[in-house]
């Protein structure tokens, strides 16, 4: 069945020109940490998929790129004839707390798979926490089986990623979603577990693919997933500039709008300021699309946060209460359509230009609020 459900979608690709991808055993290109030790289970199917590609090429992160970041938004470019690829019902998410996921890496300090053990007792912590999602950038390390597992005993739900590195390997983002396919196989409630699927992490903004490519992507993986039995959201994230000026192309084919907003990357937001920036990007974010405000789909937030530590940009100062401040300020007025920016450090990350891509843990600032006040502002006052 899945060879046949495969064979389709490459078939219907190759008639719109795309070149077809023929998956062997998977050869790690370092697109992210853990992938040198990473080797998929035999028991995956190896059939041709086919996806669209472009190669121009500019290398992104997965960190927010700081160069999208200091254009304002534009206000939404609506498509004057929204019309969807599906006929996909009207998904809402979020939560109605504080807070409603977190990005979580399932690696170790020095780039290797996380053990399954540190794994669950990081899910553990994070669901006493209060969030209800894990957002995950890929299939890596096993994560599904890994996260998937424990996120299923804490009563959370996974926002799944399909990484897409800065050398467009298709071959990688096929593999993904075989994987992603093959272990929903291996149980019929695991489709329950994806609350959404995320295609890729700021690829207009990195040039990694033009607009009409990506749209053609979604649409051939919405179509796969679904044959499959997934029948939740899918989308892609980029930078709400980005998305605005590529509306009339993205809007038909997004099941939800989906932005990574970053306060910290504007240079006239202070950490005192944070929770509004993020609020007012969320509201243009909702009238990013037509279609999209007349079924009533409101916008998601995947990325958002603030460094502890790097250089200053402006008024946006990193620093332990700056982030402190800036986090309280995201979770009173966004945080119920955010997730944050992350649940430790990421310190495999380059630091990048500011000095702070591996410094945006937070998973500590959340919790009951006398575990906050316990483990946060007092101690880091204290601490500085």
């Amino acid at each position: 069945m899945k060879k046949v459900l495969i064979f389709t979608t490459a078939i219907a690709l190759l008639r719109l020109g795309y070149a077809t991808i023929q998956s062997g055993q998977h050869q790690a290109k370092e697109p992210y940490p853990g992938q040198l030790i990473y080797q998929p289970p035999n028991q995956y199917p190896l059939d041709p998929i086919s996806i669209a590609s472009d190669h121009n090429h500019q290398s992104p992160s997965t960190s927010p790129p700081h160069t999208s970041h200091d254009s304002p938004p534009t206000g939404p470019s609506h498509p004057t004839t929204p019309s969807s690829p599906n006929t996909s019902p009207s998904f809402h998410l979020g939560t109605t707390g504080t807070h409603w996921g977190i990005v979580y890496f399932p690696y170790t300090p020095d780039s290797l798979c996380a053990p399954a053990l540190s794994i669950r007792s990081d899910i553990a912590s994070i669901a006493r926490k209060g969030f209800r999602s894990i957002r995950l950038h890929s299939t890596d390390c096993f994560a599904l089986q890994k996260v998937g597992s424990a996120a299923r005993l804490h009563n959370l739900r996974l926002i799944q990623g399909i990484h897409v590195d800065e050398s467009g390997d298709l071959e990688l983002l096929a593999q993904q979603i075989r994987e992603l396919v093959s272990w929903a196989e291996e149980d019929p409630h695991n489709w329950e577990l994806i609350e959404l699927v995320v295609l890729g992490e700021e690829l207009l903004t990195s040039h990694i693919m033009s607009p009409a490519r990506l749209a053609d992507l979604l649409i051939s993986v919405r179509n796969t997933l679904r044959e499959a039995g997934y029948q939740g959201p899918v989308t892609t994230t980029d930078a709400l500039a980005t998305l605005q000026k590529h509306a009339a192309t993205l809007c038909p084919v997004l099941d939800v709008p989906a932005s990574n907003i970053h306060p910290f990357f504007h240079a006239s937001v202070p950490p005192s300021l944070a929770g509004t920036y993020v609020s007012t990007a969320l509201d243009e974010l909702d009238n990013l699309c037509e279609e999209h405000v007349r079924r009533g789909i409101r916008g998601v937030n995947l990325e958002t946060g603030w460094p502890r530590s790097g250089k200053a940009n402006g008024l946006a100062v990193p620093g332990r209460v700056e982030q402190m401040d800036a986090i309280e300020g995201i979770k009173e007025l966004a945080g119920a359509r955010s997730v944050f920016l992350g649940w430790g450090d990421d310190v495999w990350k380059e630091e990048g230009e500011l000095g702070v891509e591996s410094a945006w843990g937070a998973g500590h600032l959340f919790g009951r609020e006398d575990e906050v006040n316990e483990e946060g502002r007092e101690g880091v006052r204290d601490e500085v």
